[in-house]
């Protein structure tokens, strides 16, 4: 009796160190702590990334048919009002790209669509201030698979171009710093069988670009108003 008494209670603990460990990260380059937390202002060239932000997560146990994935990024600048550069919708509308394919790298996390989810997000502006901005995305999948709770997962890539930095034809702002928090992460399942809401972060779940100072410190963006996006989530369903 005692030994199962003791085992059952290593179970327990194995279990609650499980659920305890399930979360969000957004990094750059890479997933969680094999990516960056910072990046340069890169003003001199219209050509590569200005940021490339990784999404990864940890999910609860449990999701046995996840068919997509709703990211929900927001942003703050340094400035009173956000710049033209940073007006991803605006100036800069081919800037925002997004990207679930990593067939082709990095590794050091699972790679959960395995090439199969195709997706596309946008940019909305916030209600919390005139220098906010919330990035949303979704990516999805025809198969139903089910997600491992002990793994670290890729889910998303938002890449931030360099178009209009410099020369003719800029758009002014490329020095404003950002700071960039993914506060909410929903892994979705058929309609009925549930979904997981994540906003807990387990390394970070925020990156800064360029090096200003971001009001009350970095994560320093606040949520926006979450909404459903069941519009864009219904393109790819």
């Amino acid at each position: 009796m005692k030994k199962v008494v003791i085992l059952s209670g290593l179970l327990l603990a194995l279990s609650v160190s499980f659920a305890a460990a399930q979360g969000i990260n957004l990094s750059l380059n890479d997933c969680g702590i094999y990516g960056l937390n910072t990046a340069p202002a890169l003003c001199t060239s219209n050509t590569g990334l200005a940021l490339s932000i990784v999404g990864s997560a940890i999910p609860p146990a449990g999701m046995d048919r996840v068919v997509a994935c709703e990211g929900y990024i927001d942003g703050q600048t340094d400035q009173a009002v956000l710049s033209p550069w940073w007006s991803l919708d605006g100036c800069r509308t081919a800037a925002l790209t997004f990207n679930f394919d990593f067939l082709g790298g990095p590794f050091n996390c699972n790679d959960f669509w395995a090439g199969l989810a195709s997706g596309g997000g946008g940019i909305s502006p916030v209600h919390t201030g005139p220098n906010r901005f919330q990035i949303k995305l979704v990516g999805a999948t025809v198969a139903e698979n089910p997600i491992d709770p002990q793994m670290e997962h890729y889910l998303f890539k938002v890449n931030i171009g360099r178009t209009k930095s410099a020369g003719t034809g800029l758009c002014a702002g490329c020095t404003d710093a950002a700071c960039l928090v993914m506060n909410r992460l929903v892994i979705n399942q058929p309609a009925g069988v549930g979904d997981a809401v994540l906003t807990n972060p387990m390394y970070g779940n925020f990156v800064s670009y360029g090096a200003g100072n971001i009001l009350g410190g970095c994560p320093g963006a606040t949520p926006s108003q979450n909404r459903t996006w069941g519009q864009v989530k219904s393109l790819y369903r």
